[in-house]
Order: C-alpha cells, then sequence, then structure tokens
C-alpha cells in the first residue's frame, strides 16, 4: 500500500535490512509484506494488552488506551503521505497513533531523535549501491534512537566480508528489528528529447544530465 499510494509503485516493499534485489538475500529475508494481524493480536495479549471492541484499540490492564507518537518531518510531502497512511495502517491494527509533525529537520526533528523523545518516527536515508548499513550502528550518523547489539554488529561486519554470510545477517536481522525497514524508492528520471548526453552514474540517476529546454519563444504551444 504504501509503496503504491505515496510513491506510485517507484518503490519496493522492504524485506530485510538489504535491497531485496541484491541475489543475496533473495528468499532469506524475514519481513512479510502482507501484515498478519492473528499474530500481532498473540503477541500483544502476552505484553498484557487486549484490544476493546467499542474501538478496536488496545488497552492495558488497567484499562489505559496505548497511544504511539509517530514523528515526522513535513519538509517532504512524501514523508508526510507516508505518516497518514502508517497511522491509518496501524490504527486498524489497534494502535492508536498521534501525528507529530515539524518542517524543522535541523532543530526540532533531529533534537527529538537525538534525545529519544519519540515512540516512532519516519526517516529517509540514501545508500550507496555497496549497500553499507554502518551508519545504522554504533558511533554512525543514523544510530540516535536505535538499539545496539553487539551480535548483529558482529553479523553485519562478517556478512560485509563475506557476501554468503547475508542469511545470517537477515536472519538476526529480522528477530531483533533494531529500526523498521519500509521500502526502496527507485530513482527514476523523466525527460523530452530536448534533453541530451544522460548517463546515469552508479549513485545518482540525475549525474551526467545534460541539455536545456527551448526558448519560450519558439516553443510551440501543446
Amino acid at each position: 500500500v504504501l509503496c503504491q499510494r505515496v510513491y506510485y509503485g517507484g518503490a519496493l516493499p522492504a524485506r530485510g535490512a538489504i535491497n531485496p534485489l541484491y541475489p543475496c538475500v533473495t528468499g532469506v529475508q524475514q519481513i512479510q509484506v502482507a501484515s498478519d494481524l492473528s499474530r500481532c493480536e498473540t503477541l500483544m495479549a502476552e505484553m498484557g494488552y487486549k484490544k476493546q471492541a467499542s474501538d478496536g484499540l488496545y488497552y492495558d490492564a488497567s484499562g489505559r488506551r496505548l497511544e504511539l507518537t509517530l514523528l515526522v518531518c513535513t519538509d517532504s510531502a512524501l514523508k508526510r503521505s507516508a505518516a497518514t497512511i502508517l497511522k491509518e495502517q496501524l490504527s486498524e491494527a489497534g494502535f492508536s497513533v498521534i501525528l507529530e509533525e515539524t518542517d524543522d529537520f535541523e532543530g526540532i526533528y533531529s533534537q527529538k531523535i537525538a534525545n529519544r523523545q519519540f515512540d516512532l518516527y519516519i526517516g529517509e536515508v540514501k545508500l550507496y549501491n555497496n549497500m553499507d548499513l554502518s551508519p545504522f550502528f554504533e558511533g554512525g550518523a543514523l544510530s540516535s534512537g536505535i538499539l545496539q547489539n553487539p551480535e548483529l554488529a558482529a553479523a553485519y561486519q562478517a556478512f560485509t566480508a563475506d557476501s554468503g554470510k547475508a542469511e545470517a545477517f537477515e536472519t538476526l536481522f529480522g528477530t531483533q528489528l533494531p529500526w523498521l525497514p519500509l521500502c526502496w524508492r527507485s530513482g527514476t528520471l523523466v525527460t523530452s528529447k530536448q534533453v541530451t548526453g544522460i548517463v546515469p552514474s552508479v549513485s545518482n540517476v540525475f549525474y551526467s544530465m545534460q541539455g536545456s529546454l527551448p526558448d519560450a519563444s519558439s516553443a510551440s504551444a501543446p
């Protein structure tokens, strides 16, 4: 739903820590695309939460409704749309979600993440083709708010040295989920005949874009 409604098909559902297009993770990733609400209810019951028939939301043993805050930076319309859809889906699953929106990425948004003032937050990260995930691990630029596990870090290091260790890393990642991958966006470039010399690099489809559109005076009416 997220890939179709927000990115109009220009994204793939995440199935693990690595982009699913990489052959080394084919068939070994642990995240299921389809939801399993019955499994969710079982897990929530084990933690002491029960879904009320009156509103379909989870409450604890004292009758207090479970509420989650979803932090999103609204400097991107796509992230705002993604947050809205995630709120809808979580609500359908029984979770009361409050959207906390800010367009101050460098200030409020980044500070709240650094200080762990969130239940959930939506982020967007650009990775190179070598799938370097080191920013997510301890000391990395994206590690704020992520629970670090030495065993997972070791499995990742083993994977970087040998792609044959991908299954072990993905299996461990799937049992811990220190962060929740949502989707992988595709780089898409749509051009007219007037734009020439396009040879995308491995990390930027727009890198070598050259050319210019016709002058307004010479352009024909549509």
